[in-house]
């Protein structure tokens, strides 16, 4: 079991200390995007490739942003480019299938003068993703190249090949992205899977299982962005708070889900309203989210906060608001050009959507940096819970003070706690469900998590 070595103190306040407001630089378009799916950096070609649905009635175009101007990199026509990933000395797009000269493709590669389509996927692309030095597709494909692939495949020596085999259990599956993480690939979206719906699978022993039980996804909730940020698997997108650790985000250290620092939300401690998080990624030493969230607990981040670790700081600026006109205005994506963090808002007006892209020049909201999560670091500590299965009562011997003890079910909610300041403690579990519980206990020495097993 890993011990958890984490949060002993979490709390939030205004901090003043905060460099400087935050500087941002617009960048002109002339065209109407009509949607976005991603802003995905090429480091080949030099730009920032813009993917979306590109039916906008005049000359619409899959366009790279080159640090100064977006370019015109093909004539797109179709239901929409969703992803596009370096490929060898170009770059690979994906998506619903879309007319490039006048074929009709799901995929296809440009080397920076010619677009060719080297595979044939029978059904859309919805991500293209290097992992672990290997190339991986999603989306709803059943065949490419006429072999039998279900959803995700994944590029050996120019053929593309199966992952997993498709469990029995699993009905359907919307996925949105893929990562690696201790040992097993885990993939993040919505998967019908053994009659409920769950929001993070894992691939073990080439077949697809449940990744963990403390993330509770519903009908209408799905995982859209998967991180790996400072050895912690992180999870975004409609991640309902009523029923997990977090709000819109979550992190997985292998054993337990916690929240990221505080609770998303629209308004300020409604999780019925709002909260979800459209986009998260890592650029250098940050995480950055953005979606439909104003607030972090009671503090104010508007829609876009930068996460280090220890803190969330808002990187909002009032110049994105034209509060003199009523209209929608949100943030639908993150990128980057370079190490500069790109977003786009959309204003929707009278029927009509304009988009406005933004890069990040630096700085922080002032005011808004939440305190800094007090992180305790301590060794791992050995105790001993017995009996483990247990009914009624267990007892949980530390050998010294136990200065703190926390009771976790598996939706990772704390369902009992203490400060007992004694070696033992007994504990009553008369009011609670058969089910895996974990057991944190902190003494002078360190902290330690063990797993109990309750039985009815």
């Amino acid at each position: 079991m890993k011990a958890l070595i984490l949060v002993l103190t979490i709390s939030f306040s205004a901090k003043f200390a905060c460099a400087q407001p935050p500087q941002w630089m617009p960048i002109d378009t002339s065209y109407e995007a009509w949607g976005v799916y991603d802003l995905y950096y090429s480091q080949n070609l030099e730009m920032t490739i813009l993917c979306g649905l590109f039916q906008a009635p005049e000359s619409p175009y899959l366009g790279g942003f080159n640090g100064s101007l977006w370019i015109s990199l093909a004539d797109i026509q179709g239901a929409g480019i969703r992803t596009a990933v370096d490929f060898e000395d170009g770059i690979l797009i994906g998506g619903e299938p879309f007319f490039l000269n006048n074929q009709l493709k799901v995929v296809s590669y440009y080397n920076g003068d010619d677009w060719t389509f080297p595979w044939a996927f029978d059904q859309s692309i919805t991500k293209l993703k290097w992992v672990n030095d290997t190339l991986f597709a999603l989306g709803w494909f059943e065949t490419v190249d006429g072999d039998s692939i279900w959803h995700v495949a994944k590029l050996v020596d120019d053929s593309w090949i199966e992952v997993f085999q498709k469990p029995d259990t699993l009905e359907w599956a919307a996925i949105n992205d893929i990562e690696f993480f201790e040992g097993a690939y885990y993939l993040g979206g919505r998967f019908f899977y053994e009659n409920s719906i769950k929001g993070l699978m894992k691939i073990e022993n080439g077949t697809l299982v449940e990744a963990t039980d403390q993330l509770v996804i519903g009908p209408w909730n799905g995982v859209g962005h998967l991180n790996i940020y400072q050895g912690e698997l992180y999870i975004s997108g409609g991640i309902p708070g009523v029923v997990n650790p977090g709000n819109g985000i979550v992190r997985w250290d292998g054993e337990l889900l916690r929240d990221v620092g505080c609770y998303f939300y629209e308004i300020p401690q409604d999780l019925s309203y709002g909260g979800g998080v459209i986009a998260s990624m890592v650029i250098g030493d940050y995480l950055y989210a953005g979606g439909y969230f104003r607030f972090c607990d009671d503090f104010e981040l508007f829609e876009l906060g930068r996460w280090d670790g220890n803190q969330w700081c808002s990187l909002y600026m009032m110049e994105f608001d034209q509060p003199e006109l009523e209209f929608e205005q949100r943030l639908v994506e993150l990128g980057h050009f370079q190490d500069q963090l790109m977003i786009i808002r959309v204003f929707r007006y009278d029927e009509t959507e304009f988009d406005e892209f933004w890069l990040y020049q630096g700085g922080d909201q002032v005011e808004t940096c939440t305190e800094l999560l007090t992180i305790t670091e301590k060794s791992s500590i050995a105790f001993q819970l017995f009996p483990n299965p247990a009914q009624t009562h267990v007892s949980i011997q530390a050998g010294e003070l136990i200065t703190s003890f926390r009771l976790y079910n598996s939706m990772g909610a704390v369902v009992k706690s203490a400060q007992p300041f004694s070696e033992r403690l007994e504990l009553d579990l008369s009011g609670l469900a058969a089910g895996i519980y974990l057991v944190e206990v902190q003494t002078e020495m360190g902290v330690g998590v063990e797993k109990l097993v309750v039985e009815k």
